[in-house]
C-alpha cells in the first residue's frame, strides 16, 4: 500500500513537472503550476529518502527515481531533495554508515 502510494505521488509529480504533452515541443512552456510545486519537490524527495531504506534498492531506483532522470532539468528538483535528505539521514546523522548493497 505504501509502495503504491509512493509510485502514484511520483507519477503525479513527474507529470506536473515534465508534462508528456510537451515532449518534442518548444522549450517555452505554458504555466503548468510548476512554481507551486517548489516546496512539494523537497517534501517528495524527503519522503522518498525516508522510505528508501525499507524497500529494495531496485524498486527505489526504477519506480521512485527514474521518472525524474529525464533530459528535462525539471526532475532534478526532486532528486536534489532526495540526495540531500539521504546523505543527511543515512550518513551524517547515522551512528554507523550502512553498507551499500
Amino acid at each position: 500500500m505504501v509502495a503504491t502510494s509512493l509510485k502514484e505521488l511520483v507519477a503525479w509529480t513527474a507529470d506536473r513537472l515534465m508534462p508528456p504533452w510537451l515532449k518534442g515541443k518548444s522549450k517555452q512552456r505554458a504555466d503548468t503550476g510548476r512554481a507551486s510545486l517548489i516546496e512539494w519537490n523537497d517534501v517528495l524527495g524527503d519522503l522518498i529518502a525516508r522510505a528508501a531504506p525499507f524497500f529494495d534498492a531496485e524498486f527505489v531506483r526504477t519506480e521512485l527515481l527514474t521518472p525524474f532522470l529525464a533530459e528535462d532539468k525539471e526532475g532534478l528538483a526532486v532528486l536534489t531533495g532526495f540526495a540531500h535528505m539521504t546523505v543527511t539521514r543515512q550518513i551524517l546523522d547515522a551512528p554507523t554508515v550502512p553498507e551499500i548493497p
